[in-house]
């Protein structure tokens, strides 16, 4: 910085000044900076800054599965409010391996990261709660309690999918479930209390949010005697797995069985996908969560924030009424 200030003609607080992006400075000081550190090859030291203001305006964002569209939709969501903003991301993926997420978050903490979003939370809420007393941390899709935190209403989100295919005329509906991932657990309470409330029989097959647990459930329902004639699959990408599926079978959707999903990614919205899903806006619970980090950055003592947002179902091609409404005994 030294060297800078001294080719510019400037004194160096002047150059730091320039390096932090102050907009106080003339012109064409601030050109002459600039010229000098390009002639340079000067970057400023990101650590040492770090250091001198305890800050290091980073934000570390850990997703449950890279291959969920709807998680980027997320992301896409916190870079927005980041990017303008001045934060920097890092974004590590824990493959649905809760011991994976949990290095994540140590690791963004011994970088000294200024906040952490979790989007699709496994890592148990004493782990989360601890790393809320050493940074700004928000959960997306997932309540914990002293943790600021963006939510669906999953369990309204599920009623919604049974209540739609019940008023086409399915009374035996399966539920493909997401196993633990952040909102399965309500998603499938929604479906067994929508059920029960239309005097249903529930039918749930184990599923975890992948594609290859979605094959897995309808090479298991195909298998029964009598299969369903509609599936509320826990997520998008376990939906058009099981439309793929069935369709190798020579099952036609929604012709022989409706399908419908959950989040209301781009893969759903594909023409020649054109899933009935349940919409939860990715990109703004993302910008939320984002906002609520930098708000718990600056007054830490703000109030923890809870926000849930209502979904909405989506209906398109896959599903439709059934002449066919076998019901199962209760």
């Amino acid at each position: 910085m030294r060297d800078v200030a001294k080719l510019a003609g400037v004194s160096t607080s002047l150059v730091s000044l320039v390096m932090r992006g102050a907009t106080t400075v003339s012109d064409r000081r601030h050109a002459a900076v600039l010229a000098a550190a390009r002639e340079l090859g000067y970057r400023p030291n990101a650590a040492a800054r770090s250091l001198a203001e305890d800050r290091t305006h980073t934000v570390g964002v850990v997703i449950d599965d890279l291959h969920n569209p709807f998680f980027a939709d997320v992301i896409e969501g916190i870079h927005d409010v980041a990017n303008a903003r001045d934060m920097f991301l890092i974004v590590a993926a824990s493959w649905q391996d809760e011991q994976v997420e949990h290095r994540a978050i140590e690791r963004f903490l011994e970088h000294r990261v200024d906040g952490i979003v979790l989007v699709g939370l496994r890592t148990s809420h004493a782990i989360v709660r601890e790393a809320g007393r050493l940074a700004a941390v928000a959960s997306v899709g997932v309540v914990i309690q002293e943790i600021d935190s963006i939510v669906s209403d999953d369990e309204l989100g599920a009623e919604l999918a049974v209540d739609h295919l019940v008023a086409l005329g399915h009374r035996d509906i399966a539920h493909i479930s997401g196993g633990r991932g952040g909102g399965a657990v309500s998603r499938r309470v929604g479906y067994l209390n929508a059920m029960a409330r239309h005097r249903l029989a529930p039918h749930v097959v184990e599923g975890d949010y992948t594609e290859h647990s979605a094959v897995a459930a309808i090479e298991t329902l195909l298998a029964e005697t009598q299969p369903p004639t509609a599936i509320f699959a826990a997520n998008d990408v376990m939906a058009v797995s099981a439309i793929n599926r069935l369709q190798d079978e020579g099952r036609r959707v929604p012709d022989d069985i409706s399908v419908v999903g959950y989040d209301n990614t781009s893969l759903g919205a594909l023409n020649h996908i054109s899933l009935t899903t349940i919409n939860q806006p990715g990109r703004d619970m993302g910008h939320r969560s984002m906002t609520a980090i930098l708000d718990r950055i600056h007054s830490p003592t703000t109030p923890t924030l809870h926000a849930t947002i209502a979904p909405e179902l989506i209906r398109r091609g896959t599903t439709d009424g059934t002449t066919a409404v076998p019901s199962r005994p209760r």
